[in-house]
């Protein structure tokens, strides 16, 4: 009997321990679950403080900034409204907020005449597309280091390396945490919003084709030696044009090259025709082509053409006399072709930023295709001719 209520006793008090392990087992597992909620929500509710922070500080900075020095020409003050674009399945009001990227109301000032300061933090760019050109990364990529040098920012190029492969890029790509976006309001026109990143100490991302030669007009030269070709592909340039002057005859002994770039491609597909791409015609070739023969020697001029549609282009390509010449580029690959365009001396360009790259490297003078974009259409509410074309080109 006393053994079967020793046993019994043993049993209980194993089961009141074994219970009181498990009690204290949960009350430390609630006790940990209950302060990482506490944690995380204090994180957040700091977030969001640090966000409504640096917009009042943004409002604050824009409330007090004065424009002047280059910029004073490009920026007057006026708010650039954002043009829907039809190709956005999900509107931006209707997106949740976590995603939105904020644009303000914002001007800043350029002065090139004071010591450049150390930087105060970093800028990065983000595509609005996954697949696009080589013009266009050479925009974003431009634009990205004359926003950064305006803001006394590091630019951060992580993405799109292959330009690396092409060109002597410089900006490094490190591993940096944005706490800051802002995305431009039109494609290819001026936004002076995005120059307001200067002095508010954060790491950024801008998201944008950023098609504007002036917001790297502060770097020009800069971007000229960032976009210098590799050694391969500025030899192979240097032979093609090497190999066709060797071919003329001494009457070409001073030879003008004309570096001509024909688009067309998918530029005529219905899609981009509805959105308002156009592509040039025979008759403005015929009117580019006849510029330079009446403006330099006949007899010194050479064109060269770079086409994605070498069957039209050979087809309606202005026939010259044989004082003149021309070649056109087979076989190549886009990197290679525009290393031949920009070895020229002056360029023709039709539509894209293929070709406006070709011209904006080349120097000299450059003729392009006035009849871009088509009135009217979505293309024309969202470029701004005057931002989109460099003020010495010609058009035609």
């Amino acid at each position: 009997m006393i053994s079967w209520i020793s046993f019994r006793f043993n049993t209980a008090y194993l089961l009141a321990c074994r219970l009181r392990c498990d009690v204290l087992s949960f009350l430390v597992t609630l006790t940990i679950v209950a302060f990482w909620i506490h944690s995380w929500r204090a994180w957040q509710d700091n977030k969001i403080e640090k966000h409504f922070a640096t917009e009042s500080k943004l409002q604050q900075f824009v409330h007090n900034v004065h424009v002047s020095g280059q910029f004073t020409s490009y920026c007057n003050g006026s708010s650039i409204p954002p043009t829907p674009n039809p190709r956005r399945e999900t509107p931006v009001r209707s997106m949740a907020p976590s995603t939105k990227m904020t644009i303000f109301d914002l001007f800043s000032v350029f002065t090139p005449d004071i010591a450049i300061p150390k930087t105060i933090g970093y800028l990065m760019h983000r595509a609005p597309a996954e697949r696009v050109g080589l013009g266009n990364y050479m925009f974003m990529y431009a634009s990205l280091l004359g926003i950064a040098d305006h803001a006394k920012m590091t630019p951060v190029y992580r993405k799109y390396q292959h330009l690396r492969k092409i060109f002597k890029i410089s900006a490094g790509s490190p591993e940096v945490e944005v706490n800051f976006k802002i995305v431009e309001a039109r494609c290819c026109a001026l936004d002076c919003r995005i120059f307001s990143l200067s002095g508010l100490h954060l790491n950024a991302t801008v998201t944008g084709y950023l098609q504007s030669w002036k917001y790297f007009s502060n770097v020009a030269e800069r971007i000229r030696q960032e976009f210098t070709f590799n050694d391969e592909l500025k030899a192979q340039a240097d032979d093609f044009l090497g190999n066709l002057k060797d071919n003329l005859t001494s009457e070409f002994n001073d030879s003008i090259f004309i570096g001509i770039h024909i688009r067309r491609g998918d530029m005529t597909s219905r899609r981009k025709v509805s959105f308002g791409y156009t592509v040039a015609s025979k008759e403005y070739l015929a009117v580019a082509v006849n510029y330079f023969r009446t403006n330099f020697p006949v007899n010194t001029l050479v064109f060269v053409v770079c086409t994605d549609d070498l069957e039209w282009s050979k087809q309606n390509f202005p026939m010259v006399d044989r004082n003149s010449f021309v070649a056109f580029s087979e076989n190549r690959t886009a990197a290679q072709d525009m290393a031949i365009l920009v070895a020229c001396n002056h360029t023709i360009i039709t539509v894209g930023t293929f070709g406006w790259w070709s011209g904006y490297l080349a120097g000299g003078r450059t003729i392009y295709y006035k009849d871009f974009p088509a009135p009217g259409s979505y293309m024309a509410s969202v470029v701004d001719k005057e931002d989109y074309f460099p003020p010495d080109w010609i058009g035609l």
